[in-house]
């Protein structure tokens, strides 16, 4: 939910700091964007998962992940929509639980 309301303790939020909190293998400033999806270590995680769910049509982005309104698929995925739907909301349950603790 905080990260639905831009709530997250990034250091984005903390511009005076950020001379000595900046990323060394990025050297930028750690977003929400960049916690969650940019970052190298997380990248491999979407890259896996975008892979699995390309065949329904099913767009791994972060608008996608961030409004689960925005879940389509394509004609394949279509027939199963309501399933496709509960395991996607879950997969991303559960990444953002990993990706966060």
């Amino acid at each position: 939910m905080r990260l639905l309301f831009n709530m997250l303790p990034v250091n984005a939020r903390f511009g005076y700091l950020q001379t000595t909190l900046r990323l060394s293998a990025a050297d930028a400033v750690e977003t929400q964007n960049y916690a969650f999806q940019d970052c190298p270590r997380i990248r491999a995680l979407w890259d896996f998962h975008s892979t699995a769910w390309d065949c329904f049509g099913v767009d791994f982005n972060w608008s996608s992940i961030s409004d689960l309104e925005m879940f389509m698929t394509n004609q394949l995925g279509s027939h199963h929509y309501d399933t496709l739907y509960i395991l996607w909301s879950l997969l991303i349950a559960s990444l953002l639980h990993s990706i966060w603790v």
